[in-house]
Order: structure tokens, then C-alpha cells, then sequence
């Protein structure tokens, strides 16, 4: 499975029109006047949007892993309309989200076939009752600095077409996680700004998010915070941290590394990521992590 941006994405009420051909590209500004890319890079996965109208949302995505690399896709009917205020402090963003009911049951949608293709051979991946194939490659086709342009032919959502640059694997140094055999644990002082450092990746943004682990949680409040991997440092401010600390109920955080795009083609918001690996100092792959205050 591609690794869930459920915590990641941050959608911004925004857009009152779209192109149905070719959608609206966020990540080069669009009609939204937001920052272009970096060059050879991807924007901050942190600016996305989500009209009111969207009737569709999804994600097609690849990860790079060391060893081996997995793609797939999905694309569904929520069954509810959502509305979110956000705040940004510095790198980060605060969201809140409050669900409607509006259309009944989740169901699930296709794109058609959707295809990646590099300079490895092409990978395609097809729909049939209700879900799309997955693939899986052992040793990794893609690497680092490749280039992926990942296209849906379309149907129900409409076609789409992106490019983006694999990140390449990194280190997070701090902070330290802690390893136990039921979660991983970060600690953080509240009142003080929690420092990341890295070993500097090609291309990507590192994301950190936490947020309920209740699905569609009502009145939850998540956070995320992104820094280009090529920094080798970024900063999550104290405020944001007083703020995590004082959230209620079940939460988990989430280290990626990804480079992605959010695309608005007719009435769905779809997400085109590609993820890397992050590995501690220990060499464990990093993932979900429980935040530990004091």
C-alpha cells in the first residue's frame, strides 16, 4: 500500500472554478497565486486545496524504499462535505475540520488506468471491482533524483498528469526517537521550540503531522509541519507545541518524506505523491510515533 497522506494533506478552502481537462496544478501556483516549485523540486505539500464542491478525493502514489518500491491508487466518494479553518505558525499548520453528511456512503471511484513512467519500464496499474492493482518491485526500479510522471487515462474522476522527483533516503538525527517493542516515542518540552536535523536530502519535503488516530475524528484538531529535505534543518515553533500538548483523545504522529503534488481536476481533489525512506540515527525506518510532553 502507498503509505496514507490522511495526516499529511492539509486542504485549504479555496477555487471556485476548474478546469475539467487539465486541473489546476498547485504546486506551480495555478490560478491560486500560491509559490511556484522550487526548481527541480516539489512545493510545500502543506499548500493544497479543498473546494467546497469537490465530490472526489484520492491519491495515486509510489514509494522508494531502499530495497524495493510499491505504487497504487485510490479514489472514493467520502459521503460527507468538509469545512476547515486553518492557522500557519511558521513551517507549520494548524487545522480544523468539521464533517457534514451529504451524499450518503463512501464509495469508491476510478481514474482509469493509471501509468508511471521513468526510465524504468513502465508500470501501469488497472481498476477492476472497485479498487485498483497495486505493484511492487524487488529490487527498486526508481531511486533517488529519478524523475516519475504519474497520469490517469480518467472516468469517473477525470484524467490527470504530474511529474515529480523521487527523494532520495535520509537520517533524521534529532530528534531522538525512542524504541519500544509497541510505538516509537519523541519527547517534547513544552514551552520550547522542537529542533529536526537531517542529513540533507535531493529533493521532497520532510513532513511531520499529528493528529487523531480516530478516523474522521469531528472537531480534531491536527497539525503538520514541512521543511525541504535539501535544509538539513527545520524547526516545529514552541507555540505549535504548547498547542499539540493540549489536544484531547487518541493522537499519533507521522514522519514522511515526500515529494507531491495536490491536483483539482473537475470535481475531485487528488493527491500524486512519491515517498522516500527515513531511517534514525539506529537505522530504523521511521514512521508513526507517539509524542511524549513534559
Amino acid at each position: 500500500m502507498v503509505r496514507s497522506a490522511a495526516l499529511v494533506a492539509v486542504w485549504l478552502a479555496a477555487c471556485n472554478s476548474v478546469s475539467p481537462s487539465t486541473g489546476i496544478d498547485l504546486a506551480n501556483g495555478g490560478d491560486l497565486g500560491l509559490d511556484a516549485a522550487l526548481p527541480g523540486d516539489d512545493a510545500d505539500p502543506l499548500v493544497g486545496a479543498m473546494p467546497q464542491n469537490a465530490r472526489f478525493v484520492g491519491n495515486a502514489g509510489v514509494n522508494v524504499f531502499r530495497s524495493y518500491s510499491n505504487a497504487g491508487a485510490s479514489f472514493f466518494w467520502p459521503g460527507f462535505a468538509t469545512t476547515c479553518s486553518t492557522q500557519r505558525t511558521g513551517s507549520c499548520i494548524e487545522t480544523m475540520c468539521t464533517n457534514s453528511v451529504d451524499g450518503g456512503q463512501s464509495s469508491a471511484a476510478s481514474a482509469g488506468t493509471i501509468t508511471i513512467v521513468s526510465a524504468a519500464p513502465i508500470v501501469a496499474l488497472t481498476y477492476a471491482s472497485g479498487k485498483y492493482s497495486s505493484f511492487v518491485g524487488m529490487p527498486s526500479p526508481w531511486h533517488g533524483g529519478d524523475s516519475l510522471t504519474i497520469s490517469a487515462a480518467g472516468d469517473t474522476v477525470p484524467s490527470f498528469s504530474t511529474t515529480l522527483l523521487a527523494p532520495g533516503p535520509i537520517v533524521l538525527r534529532s530528534p531522538v526517537v525512542q524504541h519500544s517493542v509497541n510505538t516509537d516515542t519523541v519527547t517534547a518540552t513544552r514551552g520550547e521550540d522542537l529542533a529536526l536535523s537531517w542529513t540533507s536530502g535531493i529533493a521532497g519535503y520532510i513532513v511531520f503531522s499529528y493528529g487523531s488516530s480516530t478516523a474522521l475524528a469531528p472537531n480534531a484538531p491536527s497539525f503538520s509541519c514541512s521543511f525541504p529535505a535539501r535544509d538539513g534543518t527545520g524547526v516545529i515553533p514552541a507555540a505549535v507545541v504548547d498547542n499539540m500538548s493540549r489536544v484531547s483523545g487518541s493522537y499519533v504522529g507521522d514522519f514522511a518524506l515526500e515529494s507531491e503534488r495536490h491536483l483539482l481536476v473537475g470535481d475531485a481533489l487528488v493527491d500524486v505523491v512519491v515517498n522516500a525512506e527515513i531511517d534514525d540515527s539506529q537505522g530504523v525506518e521511521l514512521g508513526l510515533v507517539t509524542l511524549q510532553f513534559q
